[in-house]
């Protein structure tokens, strides 16, 4: 007779320890497992990267609301400085000969309706 190959054979060749097939649960474990490992050191990662991003988002804000504050400075300046000449000019072309020969023997001199007060010159 003629012996098969198939069947019992088989299975005694497989259960005396050649080769032996993982249960598909462990497989299954192992490969969602090794998916989740790399799906975390991804999100770690990523938040690694975020938090380099905020510190210098947060350096660059720094330095521009600091270049702010002294360009309103400036402005700020521009502003008094323009007022004063304005005050100055009011002055001048409303009281202008008597301020002029005030101002020439050294008095203190508040003309008309400024606010602007001339001081001794000297």
């Amino acid at each position: 007779m003629h012996k098969s190959t198939s069947g019992a054979g088989e299975r005694e060749g497989h259960s005396s320890g050649k080769s032996r097939r993982k249960p598909p649960w462990l497989v299954l474990s192992l490969g969602f497992g090794g998916l989740l490992v790399f799906i975390l050191a991804a999100a770690t990662g990523t938040f690694l990267v975020l938090k380099g991003v905020r510190q210098e988002e947060t350096t660059t804000r720094h330095a521009f609301l600091g270049r702010l504050s002294t360009l309103d400075q400036i402005r700020a300046g521009i502003y008094l400085s323009g007022t004063y000449v304005r005050d100055l000019l009011d002055c001048w072309s409303s009281a202008a000969p008597a301020v002029a020969v005030y101002v020439a023997s050294g008095i203190s001199v508040t003309p008309g309706r400024s606010c602007f007060p001339f001081r001794a010159v000297r």
